[in-house]
Formats: C-alpha cells, sequence, structure tokens
C-alpha cells in the first residue's frame, strides 16, 4: 500500500508539479455540482461522499448548492477546456487542484463528459475523478481493478488498496508539504513504536 500510495498521491498523470509532495484538503470540502448530472450520478458522487467521511480522518465533505470549493460539473465533451482549468483534451473526465503555500489543497475542480459515455462508465469516471481530487493525481498500473488504473476500466467500487491509499494520505500524523521520504519515517514511527 505505501508503494502504491508514492505512484499515486506523490506524483501527478498530466502536469506533475507538485514535485513528490503530499496534498491534501485541511480545510471541510463543499462540494458544488454544475452542469447537466443524472438522479444516478448524483446518488454515486452522495455514495463516495458518504464513504469518506466514514473514514473520520478526512476534514468534513458535503454537498453544497453553491459556495463550493470542489466545483464537479457535469458537461459535453466539446466544453470540457471550459468546465475545468488545465483541461487534456480527449479526456472523458478531468481534476485540477489548487494548493496554498503550505501545499494544502485549497480548491478544487472536476468535469465529467456527459455525452461519450454510457452511465455505468460515468459512474465509474465520477469515482475516479472525485477521488483523485483528494490530492492523488496519478493513474498506474499495479491493479487492474483500482480507481487509479491506467488503463481503461468500469470498476464500480473502490478496491481494498484503494482505500488504504486515501487513508494514509489523510493519516493524522501526516500534513500536507511533506515528501516521501518524511511520510515514510513519520509511518515508520507511527507503526512500530
Amino acid at each position: 500500500a505505501f508503494l502504491y500510495f508514492g505512484e499515486v498521491a506523490l506524483k501527478a498523470e498530466f502536469d506533475d508539479t507538485g514535485e513528490g509532495i503530499l496534498h491534501r484538503w485541511e480545510q471541510p470540502v463543499k462540494v458544488e455540482v454544475k452542469g447537466n448530472a443524472t438522479v444516478e450520478d448524483l446518488e454515486v458522487l452522495d455514495r463516495i461522499i458518504a464513504e469518506l467521511n466514514a473514514i473520520g480522518s478526512l476534514p468534513p465533505v458535503s454537498r453544497v448548492e453553491e459556495g463550493g470549493n470542489y466545483i464537479f460539473t457535469f458537461s459535453l465533451l466539446d466544453d470540457m477546456a471550459e468546465a475545468v482549468s488545465g483541461y487534456v483534451d480527449g479526456n472523458w473526465g478531468f481534476v485540477s487542484i489548487y494548493w496554498d503555500r503550505l501545499r494544502e489543497i485549497t480548491s478544487a475542480e472536476a468535469a465529467i463528459a456527459i455525452d461519450v459515455m454510457n452511465q455505468e462508465e460515468r459512474n465509474h469516471i465520477i469515482l475516479e475523478e472525485f477521488v483523485q481530487g483528494f490530492g492523488l493525481l496519478n493513474d498506474a498500473y499495479d491493479y487492474e481493478e483500482s480507481i487509479f488504473q491506467q488503463e481503461w476500466t468500469v470498476s464500480q467500487d473502490l478496491m481494498p488498496i484503494d482505500w488504504a491509499v486515501i487513508r494514509l494520505a489523510y493519516h493524522p500524523v501526516l500534513s500536507s508539504g511533506l515528501d516521501g521520504e518524511a511520510i515514510y519515517w513519520l509511518m515508520i514511527e507511527e507503526l512500530f513504536n
């Protein structure tokens, strides 16, 4: 799990300016939905919000009508570049995070293309992009059913290894701005002291 964490949380699939540093939310996450979401889209989003809140070590995550700091847009594919900054052409889902000088995530935005996928595919992309907005920006080839899998999948749930990565990223002894070595030694001390 620690190796997978390093691959997923300390790197980024696009525009890797994170420099191997942990970025995470330290303030409540207020998710504002924009665009044309289906009832099932919102159900998937509400489910992952509830599951993340159940971990207990993340800041509270809630869905709000306005004033959100995590804007989650359901958009036509041709409008994705207007829906999320830094969008890389051709992606059906995309997320960007923004952090302060302490490397704490202060806001995020994501977009899901609504006109190129069926609902099962959208459900997967909603999970993947939403969770990546918590500072877990890279995909990898290690676990076939992981939501962080680089190859195309339609996984409908997070795997235990995905949950382990999230729990590690938001472990109470860690904080934004730490590099991989600092995280390693803090976790060794926490687990084996």
